[in-house]
């Protein structure tokens, strides 16, 4: 578990280092780390799936993350998650590539941060019981979708009040 656990923090410094090499913007790192978190993940699953035919299907509960305590669910979640990073981050770059840098509110960070906490949570719930009995919780997918939608609407509304 520990191996694991250095892996994943290992690739997050990575992936870290390599925005702060990149861009020299607060904002630009950040989106750029969106989007790399977002296709390394996506590409985890395609490779796992080429190399050992695994998942099965979108619906497969995979365990996700390790820190600070075990993320479960379904296969589709985290692709969709990475899939809305990858669509924010590159909007984000698009737009500091044109030298537009929009301004976030305190109220949107906020509300980006609880529809965060609200996916996390869906992920930390379903996995609460699995180094127990081995199982996971069920996915609660309503929490999950309220906090993913919560979180690409705020975004759309904030680059449309632009």
């Amino acid at each position: 578990m520990w191996t694991e656990i250095g892996r994943e923090v290992a690739t997050l410094v990575l992936m870290a280092v390599t925005v702060m090499l990149a861009y020299d913007r607060f904002q630009s790192r950040f989106a750029a780390f969106a989007v790399l978190f977002g296709v390394w993940d996506i590409f985890y699953y395609i490779f796992l799936r080429l190399i050992l035919g695994w998942p099965e299907s979108p619906r497969t509960w995979d365990l996700l993350f390790l820190i600070p305590l075990p993320w479960v669910g379904p296969v589709w979640a985290p692709v969709l998650v990475s899939l809305g990073l990858i669509g924010v981050g590159s909007a984000v770059l698009t737009l500091n590539a044109r030298r537009r840098y929009p301004h976030f509110s305190k109220g949107f960070v906020v509300t980006e941060t609880v529809a965060g906490l609200m996916i996390v949570a869906s992920f930390l719930l379903s996995g609460r019981n699995i180094a127990v009995t081995g199982m996971p919780e069920p996915f609660l997918w309503p929490l999950f979708l309220a906090g993913f939608l919560l979180g690409v609407g705020a975004f759309h509304l904030a680059l449309m009040k632009r």
